[in-house]
C-alpha cells in the first residue's frame, strides 16, 4: 500500500507542479485583484458542473469498480452507459448555463454580473469538468492507479500551456479561452484513449441508459445521496468567495485564493490515493474486516505523508507565498496555517467517508457531508465580515471537525470501526505539531537566520520522533530502500 500511494502522491506532485507554473504566470500578470476574479468565476463553473452533473462522475466508480470485478463485458456495458448519459448532461447543461447567463446575468449577482463576458467562455469548459472526473475514476476502477493519476498530470501540463498562452496574447479573457479549448482537446485525446487502448468506445450499439439503470438500479439513488455532499461543498466554497469578494473585493478575493490554494494543493497531494486506490476497494466485494484493514492502514499512511509534507509550508508561509505566486500574496502568508490544519482533518475525515460509501451507509454520508459544508458556508459568510480571510479559516477548520467527528462515530456505532490507540497518538501528535510549528511560524521574522535554524531543528526532532515511535518495522525498511535508491541508485 504504501509503495502505491508514495507513486500516486509522486505523479501527483508533479500535476501540482505544473499547475503551480501556470499560477506563477497567473499571479504575476494580473496580481491579487485578477487572482480573485479569475477564481471566483472559476468557483461558479465548478458549481454549475457539479449541479448539472448529479453527482454520477463521482458515483460511476461504485459500479464500474464492481462491473470491473465481474469481467469484461460487464465492464464495458457499464462504461458505455455512463459515457453516454454524462454526454448528453454535459452538452444540455453547458448550453442550459449559458442561456442563463445570457439572458439573466443578475443571477451573478452585483459583483460577478460586471464579468459576464468570462463567465459565459469559462462554462465552455464544463463537459471537460464533468467527463474529466468520470475518466479518471474507469482508469481507477480498472485498477490502472497510475495511469489515472499522469491523467492528471497530462490534463495540467495541457491546460497550463494554453493558459499562459491565453495570457500573453488576450489577458483575463485569454485564461478562459485557453482552458476551455484546453479540456475539450483533452477530453477529446481521453475518449481515443479508451477507445484504443482499453477497448472502450464512446458509442457502443448494444448498449442504452435505461437498459443500464435497470441492471443497476440503485445508481440513481446513490448518486442522489453524493449529490448533496458534492454540490453543498463546491457552494460552500463559493459562499466563501461571495462573503469576502463583496466585504473586501477583488484584491482580499485574491489573496484568499493564495491561502486555499496551498492547503488545496496539500489534498491534491493524496486525494487520488483515496478516490483511486482506497475508495475501489471500499466499493469491491471483500468482507467487512478487509475493509476496516484497509482503511486503518490507509488512514496511519496519509497522516504521516500529509504531515511531512505540511510543516514546511505551515513553518515558511511567507516564502511559499512569494515563490508560488508573488511577494503581493505574501502579506497573508500568517494565517496560512489555518487553512493547511483544516485540509489535513478534512483529510482524515475522507477515508471516514470513503468507507462510509463503501459500507453503502448513504444516508449518514450524505447527511454529514451536507450539513458539515453547508455549515462552512453559514460560519464563512457571518465570520467573513468580522475576521476577514482568517474567519473563512476558522469556518472550515470547525467544519471539517464536524464531519471528522461525525462520521468516525457513525463508524463506531454502525460499522465497528474505532482507529487503534498507535493510531489515535498519531494522529494527535502530528495535528498538533501542524498547529503549534504554524502558529509559532506566524509570530516571527521569516528571513531571520537564528528563526531559519531552529524550524529546521523542529522539523528534524518531528521526523526523529516519527520514525521511533510511530513507524513499523516495514515501514522503515521502505524508506531504507527509498533512501538507498536516491542517494546510491540502488
Amino acid at each position: 500500500m504504501t509503495k502505491i500511494i508514495l507513486s500516486i502522491g509522486a505523479i501527483q506532485v508533479l500535476a501540482i507542479f505544473i499547475q503551480f507554473l501556470r499560477t506563477k504566470v497567473v499571479a504575476v500578470m494580473i496580481g491579487p485583484e485578477g487572482v480573485g476574479v479569475v477564481s471566483t468565476i472559476d468557483q461558479i463553473v465548478q458549481f454549475a458542473a457539479f449541479v448539472i452533473a448529479f453527482s454520477l462522475p463521482l458515483a460511476s466508480v461504485k459500479f464500474l469498480s464492481k462491473a470491473h470485478s465481474e469481467g469484461d463485458e460487464s465492464f464495458k456495458r457499464s462504461y458505455s452507459g455512463f459515457v453516454k448519459l454524462l454526454g448528453l448532461i454535459a452538452i444540455g447543461g453547458t448550453g442550459l448555463m449559458i442561456a442563463i447567463v445570457f439572458f439573466r446575468p443578475a443571477v451573478l449577482g452585483p459583483d460577478v454580473a460586471k464579468y459576464q463576458t468570462y463567465v459565459l467562455i469559462a462554462l465552455l469548459s464544463m463537459p471537460a469538468l464533468i467527463l474529466g472526473g468520470f475518466f479518471a475514476n474507469v482508469f481507477a476502477s480498472a485498477q490502472k492507479y497510475r495511469v489515472s493519476a499522469a491523467l492528471a498530470v497530462m490534463t495540467n501540463a495541457v491546460t497550463s500551456t494554453a493558459v499562459i498562452v491565453g495570457i500573453l496574447t488576450g489577458g483575463i479573457i485569454g485564461i478562459f479561452w485557453g482552458s476551455s479549448l484546453a479540456g475539450l482537446l483533452l477530453t477529446f485525446g481521453i475518449i481515443v484513449y479508451l477507445w484504443k487502448r482499453m477497448d472502450l468506445p464512446f458509442f457502443s450499439p448494444g448498449t442504452n441508459v435505461l437498459s443500464e439503470f435497470k441492471r443497476s438500479p440503485k445508481i440513481a439513488s446513490f448518486a442522489a445521496m453524493l449529490y448533496f455532499g458534492s454540490v453543498s461543498y463546491s457552494l460552500s466554497l463559493l459562499v466563501a468567495r461571495y462573503a469576502i469578494l463583496s466585504n473586501y473585493g477583488e484584491t482580499e478575493a485574491g489573496l484568499l485564493q493564495g491561502a486555499l490554494a496551498l492547503s488545496i494543493a496539500l489534498g491534491m497531494v493524496l486525494n487520488p490515493a483515496n478516490g483511486l486506490y482506497l475508495t475501489p476497494i471500499m466499493n469491491r466485494n471483500i468482507p467487512q474486516e478487509e475493509k476496516i484493514k484497509a482503511a486503518t492502514e490507509f488512514q496511519r499512511k496519509i497522516v504521516m505523508i500529509l504531515t511531512l509534507v505540511s510543516l514546511p509550508v505551515v513553518m515558511f508561509p511567507q516564502l511559499m507565498m512569494t515563490i508560488l505566486f508573488s511577494n503581493k500574496f505574501a502579506s497573508v502568508g500568517h494565517i496560512v496555517f489555518l487553512f493547511v490544519f483544516a485540509q489535513l482533518i478534512t483529510q482524515l475525515a475522507g477515508v471516514h467517508q470513503a468507507f462510509l460509501i463503501g459500507a453503502d451507509d448513504l444516508k449518514a454520508y450524505a447527511a454529514i457531508a451536507t450539513f458539515g459544508q453547508l455549515g462552512f458556508a453559514v460560519l464563512a459568510w457571518l465570520l467573513a465580515p468580522s475576521y476577514g480571510i482568517a474567519g473563512i479559516a476558522y469556518g472550515s477548520i470547525i467544519s471539517a471537525s464536524a464531519i471528522f467527528l461525525a462520521s468516525l462515530i457513525r463508524l463506531k456505532l454502525k460499522h465497528g470501526f474505532w482507529p487503534a490507540r498507535n493510531l489515535r497518538w498519531l494522529t494527535g501528535f502530528t495535528l498538533s505539531a501542524v498547529l503549534v510549528a504554524g502558529w509559532f511560524s506566524g509570530r516571527t521574522i521569516e528571513a531571520d537566520l537564528n528563526t531559519a535554524l531552529a524550524k529546521i531543528v523542529f522539523i528534524s526532532l518531528f521526523v526523529l520522533t516519527l520514525f521511533l515511535f510511530f513507524l513499523n518495522k516495514d515501514e522503515r525498511l521502505s524508506l531504507g530502500i527509498m533512501r538507498n535508491r536516491i542517494l546510491f541508485g540502488r
